[in-house]
C-alpha cells in the first residue's frame, strides 16, 4: 500500500488533502520538517559525488594553466556541481529570483514523499518473497529512512548478491551500544534532552537514481533494489524520498559538468529539461 505526497513549491503545503486524514495535522508537520532535512542531506551527496567525477574525469582541468590548475578545476567543478545540485534537483522549493537559466518547474515538486506498507499475507509462499521487484530509480538519490522492520535489499555487482542496509544499520547501533557499554538489545536511544526515539529513526540509506548516473558520466550506476517480505510477519513501513530534477529546467553539460567530453550519453541528454530525461527513462509501457 502507498501513498504519495508531494510539497506545493509556495506555500509548501503537503499534498493530497487526504494525507491528513491517514496521519494527521501534526503527521503533516512532521512530513514536511522531515522532508527538509533529507533533502538537503540528498542534495550534498549528489553535490559531492559530481563535483568528485569532474574532477577525476578533468572536465575543467587547463592543461595550459601553471601549478595552480589542479587546485583551479576542483574549485570549478565544486561550483558546477553546486549550481546543478541547487538548479536541477527537486527540493520542493522554488528557484530563487534572478537565476539565470530558463525553467518552468511548475507548481508542485516532482520529488515524492512516499508512505508505504509491505506485507506479505499470501499462503503459497516460503519463508520471504519479493513484494516490490527489483528496479532502479529515475532519481538524482533516493533517501529511505532505515525502518524498525528489514526489508530493502541492494544488489551488490560486485559480490553478486543482495544486500540490507537496514541490517547493516543495525549491526552498526548494537556495535556502538556495545562500545559504550550499554545493553545492545534496547530499542531506543536517549537523547541529550532524555527523549527517547526509535533507534532506527537515527539512520537513512541513500540510493544512486538513473540522473546521478548521468551526472557522473556512468561512474555512479543507479542502484538495482527491491523490497522482501517475510511470510506473514510483521509489515514494513518506510518512508522514502525520491528527489527527481526540477521539470522544465534543462540538463546544460557546459554548466553543470564543463562539457560532455566524448561521452554519448551526456550529449544525448545534453539541453532537454528534466522533464524529458526522466521520460525517456521509463518504459515503453509507461511512456
Amino acid at each position: 500500500k502507498f501513498l504519495e505526497t508531494r510539497l506545493e513549491r509556495k506555500t509548501e503545503k503537503l499534498l493530497p488533502d487526504e494525507a491528513k486524514e491517514v496521519i494527521g495535522e501534526e503527521g503533516i508537520d512532521a512530513l514536511r520538517s522531515s522532508y527538509r532535512i533529507v533533502s538537503d542531506v540528498g542534495k550534498d551527496v549528489v553535490r559531492i559525488a559530481v563535483a568528485a567525477t569532474s574532477v577525476e574525469s578533468g572536465a575543467f582541468l587547463d592543461p595550459k594553466a601553471d601549478d595552480d590548475a589542479e587546485r583551479d578545476q576542483k574549485i570549478l567543478a565544486s561550483q558546477a556541481a553546486t549550481l546543478l545540485a541547487n538548479e536541477l534537483v527537486d527540493d520542493g522549493k522554488p528557484l530563487p529570483t534572478g537565476v539565470q537559466i530558463d525553467h518552468d518547474e511548475g507548481e508542485v515538486s516532482m520529488s515524492p514523499y512516499r508512505l508505504c506498507r509491505y506485507t506479505d499475507t499470501r499462503e503459497d509462499t516460503g519463508d520471504s518473497r519479493e513484494v516490490f521487484g527489483a528496479h532502479t530509480d529515475t532519481s538524482f538519490v533516493t533517501i529511505v529512512p532505515v525502518a524498525e522492520i528489514s526489508g530493502l535489499e541492494v544488489y551488490d555487482e560486485d559480490a553478486e548478491k543482495w544486500y540490507r542496509p537496514e541490517l547493516r544499520a543495525r549491526a552498526h547501533w548494537e556495535a556502538e551500544q556495545t562500545s559504550r557499554g550499554k545493553d545492545a538489545s534496547l530499542a531506543d536511544d536517549t537523547t541529550s534532552d532524555g527523549k527517547e526515539i526509535p533507534w532506527h529513526c537515527r539512520y537513512v540509506a541513500i540510493m544512486p537514481g538513473e540522473n546521478l548516473q548521468l551526472a557522473t558520466r556512468n561512474e555512479i550506476p543507479a542502484a538495482v533494489h527491491r523490497v522482501v517480505a517475510a511470510k506473514n510477519g510483521e509489515p514494513r513501513l518506510s518512508s522514502p524520498v525520491l528527489l527527481r530534477g526540477r521539470p522544465g529546467t534543462k540538463f546544460l553539460s557546459d554548466r553543470y559538468l564543463g562539457g560532455w567530453l566524448g561521452n554519448q550519453l551526456i550529449l544525448d541528454a545534453d539541453g532537454l529539461t528534466m522533464e524529458e530525461i526522466h521520460d525517456k527513462n521509463q518504459p515503453p509501457s509507461f511512456q
